[in-house]
């Protein structure tokens, strides 16, 4: 969420830390409709996010699930992966040492 985001699914300005720690137990979360890079996120990546960071940790996705879930249609192919054959498909700029 937060690579996609910008920022904590969890974390508003205004939350108490009782106010945080409601919302990560409570797993209350939403995506904004443009992220602060000017993207919205996708739906198969709002899917995938939402069942990893579901309330319940034995609803949410198996290490099998997760190599088969949707977002990763055409993006994952596990022999290159094993490989290390895939090009980063985004290389950040570093403007910080602690970047």
């Amino acid at each position: 969420y937060e690579m996609l985001v910008g920022y904590s699914p969890f974390e508003l300005v205004s939350l108490t830390p009782l106010d945080l720690f409601r919302n990560i137990v409570e797993s209350k979360f939403m995506f904004p409709q443009i992220t602060e890079s000017g993207l919205p996120v996708s739906l198969q990546a709002q899917s995938i996010i939402k069942c990893l960071l579901h309330g319940n940790s034995l609803a949410r996705l198996s290490s099998r699930e997760i190599r088969i879930h949707p977002y990763f249609d055409g993006i994952l192919k596990r022999g290159d992966l094993m490989k290390k054959m895939l090009k980063a498909p985004f290389i950040p700029t570093v403007d910080n040492p602690l970047d």
